[in-house]
C-alpha cells in the first residue's frame, strides 16, 4: 500500500504520542517533532507508511535511551486478554461455524492497536463487548469456504501476528490448523504495542506451532530488513495470514504469495484501500489461483 497525503498528519500523531509515553520533556519533544516535520516533506510516498513509522520510532527510541516505551501498555493488554479466555472458549463452543467464528475473534483482537488508536489502554475497549460485537456483525471480503480450502491444500503456513494482548486472541484460529504446517511471526523487536517474542510466550502459541521473529522492528514487514530465517519462512509457506493494518500496508502489493488479511478497518485510508468501510471487519485474501478463486 502506497503512503497517501491523509497519513502524514498520522505519523506526527505517532511521534507526539511516543514522546508522552517516553516522558520527554517540552524542548526534547519539539526537536523530534520538527525533525519528523521534515522526513515528512522529503518521505516518498509509493512507499508504505511503516516505512515511516519505523524511522520515527527508531529516532525516538535513539533520543530517549528506553527501548520499549509501551512495555507497561504490552503487559496490561496480556494480563486483559488473558483474562477474557472463558469468553473465547465460551464462543468457540457455542459456535455453528468453528472457523468463521476463530477468524471473527482473531479480528476482534485486533482492536488492540496504539498506532490507529493512540495511547488507549485495552480495558478501555471493554474486550467482551468488543467480541460480542464483532460475532454480530458480518465478515466482509471472501468465503470462509476459500480460506478453508486454502488451509486444507496448504503445506505450510505462515501466520503473521499483529499487536500484544491481541495474540490470545489469535490462539483459537491457530488450533484450528494443523501444527506441522504452521508458524506464528511476531516483531523482532520492540515497535508500538506490536507482539514480540515474550508476548507469543504469553499467549502460550508454543504450545501450539513454531514461533519466529523478523529480525525486525518494523511495524509490518519489509521483506529487504526481515532476517534470513524469517524470508526463508514466508517464501517457502503457500499461504500468508497477515493480522492488522501495518501488515496489510506492507504486504498489500505482493503479487508472488497468497495472503489472507485479516483486520478491523480502522482508518479511512485502510479503507479506500482494502475496499470496504471504516469499522470493517474484513477477510480479503489476494493472489488465488484461478481454481480457487472461481469458487469463491
Amino acid at each position: 500500500m502506497k503512503t497517501y497525503q491523509q497519513c502524514l498528519s498520522c505519523f506526527e500523531r505517532q511521534a507526539a504520542d511516543v514522546c508522552v509515553i517516553s516522558k520527554l520533556g517540552t524542548k526534547e519533544t519539539e526537536v523530534i517533532l520538527e525533525t519528523v516535520r521534515k522526513k515528512i516533506k522529503t518521505f516518498p510516498c509509493h512507499l508504505p507508511p511503516i516505512k515511516m513509522a519505523a524511522e520515527i520510532h527508531n529516532l525516538i527510541r535513539e533520543k530517549s535511551g528506553i527501548a520499549d516505551p509501551f512495555a507497561d501498555i504490552k503487559k496490561t493488554s496480556n494480563e486483559a486478554c488473558n483474562d477474557c479466555g472463558s469468553l473465547l472458549t465460551k464462543a468457540m463452543k457455542s459456535s455453528q461455524d468453528l472457523l468463521m467464528t476463530a477468524i471473527q475473534l482473531a479480528i476482534a483482537g485486533n482492536i488492540i492497536d496504539c498506532g490507529a488508536y493512540g495511547l488507549r489502554e485495552v480495558t478501555e475497549f471493554k474486550l467482551g463487548k468488543v467480541i460480542e460485537d464483532v460475532l454480530a456483525q458480518p465478515l466482509k471480503g471472501n468465503k470462509v469456504s476459500t480460506f478453508h480450502e486454502l488451509i486444507n491444500n496448504a503445506e505450510k503456513i505462515l501466520y503473521v501476528g499483529d499487536n500484544a494482548g491481541e495474540c490470545f486472541f489469535d490462539v483459537p484460529l491457530l488450533e484450528l490448523i494443523p501444527k506441522d504446517k504452521l508458524t506464528y511471526a511476531v516483531r523482532g523487536g520492540p515497535v508500538l504495542n506490536d507482539a514480540t517474542l515474550e508476548d507469543a510466550y504469553a499467549a502460550g502459541i508454543q504450545n501450539i506451532c513454531r514461533i519466529i521473529d523478523t529480525g525486525d522492528n518494523a511495524p509490518g514487514i519489509l521483506l529487504e530488513q526481515c532476517s534470513d530465517e524469517f524470508n526463508e519462512t514466508f517464501d517457502d509457506s503457500d499461504l500468508i495470514i497477515s493480522k492488522g493494518q501495518g501488515n496489510y500496508e506492507s504486504l498489500s502489493e505482493t503479487t508472488n504469495k497468497t495472503i489472507a488479511f485479516l483486520t478491523k478497518v480502522k482508518c479511512e485510508m485502510i479503507g479506500e484501500d482494502i475496499g470496504y468501510p471504516l469499522n470493517s471487519n474484513v477477510m480479503k485474501i489476494i493472489n488465488l489461483d484461478s481454481d480457487t478463486a472461481s469458487k469463491k
